[in-house]
């Protein structure tokens, strides 16, 4: 399995609103592909402080399902409209894991 993590934190003024309509956009395209086995985006909680505002997690199938989400036209096209405008800091990740797991403590209990 291929992970992709994404976090942003917003620019002042950015509201909830702005970024539930970002998560409703991210959700349409990704809902579209082949692939994709998980998909989830959001703000955060404010449990914690010094958090990103925003989050996208999602697990791809294969690296080509993976690339294809990142590469979609509509994917960019979101990207292009909102990150400049709403965005003040970005990091992402991809990983394999190769399947693996860990069980939470509760699991193995």
């Amino acid at each position: 399995m291929f992970h992709h993590v994404v976090t942003f934190t917003f620019r002042p003024g950015v509201t909830r609103a702005d970024a539930f309509a970002l998560a409703e956009e991210l959700r349409e395209v990704a809902e579209t592909l082949p692939g994709l086995r998980s998909y989830a985006c959001g703000s955060d909680l404010g449990w914690r402080e010094g958090n990103a505002d925003f989050a996208v997690a999602a697990i791809f199938d294969s690296e080509n399902a993976l690339l294809n989400y990142l590469n979609h036209p509509e994917h960019k096209d979101i990207i292009a409209r909102h990150v400049p405008v709403m965005v003040a800091d970005r990091h992402g990740v991809q990983f394999a894991d190769g399947g693996r797991t860990i069980e939470s403590t509760e699991e193995r209990t």
